[in-house]
């Protein structure tokens, strides 16, 4: 994916290596069990999701967090297809926001277009209907 807004760099922190595109992705998998799951109609604009897997890309714990999503997004009803995605919200989304926004984990089933939402944060978006 590209765009003129788009770019990606390293920097080191704590003898760490991190990169942008997941620097603020913190998810612990054990605590994704605690986020809120919702779901909505199909969503047929895509442009803004990004991979899940390239966003985990180089973290340790990434085939971790990965597992973690499956299940919960199945467990709030995903019959498994689709890919897995990230939403970016900017920080006047929610009033408890930082300056870096707040994320969504995203997953569309193919076969009837719902769209499944997993966060931490609980939203109150018309359209957005809270499962668990």
């Amino acid at each position: 994916m590209s765009s003129k807004y788009q770019s990606e760099y390293t920097f080191e922190m704590n003898g760490h290596t991190f990169s942008s595109r997941n620097f603020f992705i913190s998810d612990d998998p054990k605590k994704i069990w605690d986020y809120h799951a919702y779901k909505s109609n199909p969503v047929d604009l895509q442009y803004f999701v990004v991979n899940a897997a390239y966003t985990l890309q180089g973290l340790p714990n990434a085939d971790d967090i990965l597992s973690a999503l499956r299940a919960k997004f199945k467990s709030a009803g995903w019959e498994g297809d689709g890919e897995i995605g990230l939403i970016w919200l900017p920080p006047f989304v929610h009033s408890d926001s930082d300056n870096m926004g707040d994320h969504i984990w995203y997953v569309k089933q193919d076969n009837n277009g719902t769209c499944f939402y997993l966060s931490p944060t609980l939203y109150r978006f018309p359209g957005l209907e809270l499962i668990v």
